[in-house]
């Protein structure tokens, strides 16, 4: 027989915080402790630097799993490389400036930087991966409203049902049946 989670028992009205053993997010055990990054990932130096900075500020939340960890993993590996395409981009800026945002062909064509482009496209992903993560004010409202445990919906849905303990039972008929 396996343990009940205590997501269920919260459900069922038997959960008792002194006897809860492990934090659990969705039936997830919480890290406590940032694990190493998968050598399957093969990050170099500054993706993790980054793997560090970025999973002992989501292990604060408390809300990291093991679940998340290739998706910090992405994370910090695209932030190395927005890191390395924004220095490319501010050296040749350094030396012309403008010139690392636009490359100009032998044809006199003008064109994005492929640095530039590279940047441009890592913004994007770390904006939609901070998102996941709850990393703006928005977002962290929207995760805590949707993991705030409303108890009326359960006795809502068993007096639908005629389970209910409290309060009138449905009167609910299916038609055809009288």
């Amino acid at each position: 027989m396996h343990r009940k989670s205590d997501h269920l028992k919260k459900i069922e009205g038997t959960y008792r915080s002194d006897r809860s053993t492990k934090k659990t997010q969705e039936g997830l055990e919480v890290l406590e402790k940032l694990p190493r990054a998968p050598k399957l990932f093969n990050l170099n130096g500054q993706a993790k630097k980054w793997y560090m900075l970025l999973g002992k500020i989501l292990l604060q939340s408390g809300k990291l799993t093991k679940l998340d960890i290739p998706n910090l993993v992405l994370f910090a590996n695209r932030f190395s490389t927005w890191e390395w395409a924004k220095k490319e981009v501010d050296k040749k800026n350094d030396v012309d400036p403008g010139s690392g945002y636009v490359q100009e062909f032998q044809s006199g064509a003008r064109g994005r930087s492929p640095e530039y482009s590279i940047q441009l496209e890592c913004e994007k992903f770390l904006v939609q991966m901070g998102q996941m993560f709850g990393m703006s004010f928005k977002d962290r409202a929207q995760i805590n409203h949707f993991f705030e445990e409303n108890s009326d919906q359960l006795d809502l849905f068993e007096q639908l049902l005629g389970n209910g303990t409290s309060g009138p039972q449905s009167s609910l008929t299916v038609i055809g049946e009288d």
